[in-house]
């Protein structure tokens, strides 16, 4: 799927009312506009309304395929990478969010546990 800025490749990305960095995007092939979420590279539904304040309030059922990026509680996570602790991080993203994230941070990466701290 290629993607490209809309409005003829002058949209540039904004935050959303829930602070998720998006951009309305063009999908030439089939003529669709859509909103790219810009950390995770994940396309948002279709309902999706960037002036909600939660991007779930839009949602009228939930999807599956879409990985949430925050469920709104903080948690710390200590990480492990190949066994050598590395990091502790805190943030308000799902456990699943959390571990894409740092298979992007340490692409060579043969092991990464993530432990919520308790």
């Amino acid at each position: 799927m290629v993607l490209i800025p809309a409005n003829g490749g002058s949209e540039k990305p904004f935050f959303d009312r829930s602070g998720r960095k998006v951009m309305y995007v063009y999908e030439p092939e089939t003529g669709d506009h859509m909103y790219l979420d810009m950390e995770s590279d994940i396309v948002l539904p279709k309902d999706y309304d960037p002036s909600k304040t939660s991007w779930r309030e839009d949602m009228k059922e939930e999807d599956p395929s879409v990985v949430p990026m925050r469920d709104g509680k903080w948690k710390t996570y200590h990480v492990k990478i190949d066994g050598r602790y590395v990091e502790t991080i805190s943030n308000r993203w799902s456990f699943e969010r959390t571990v894409e994230s740092l298979r992007r941070k340490y692409p060579k990466a043969r092991d990464i546990d993530v432990r919520i701290a308790e």
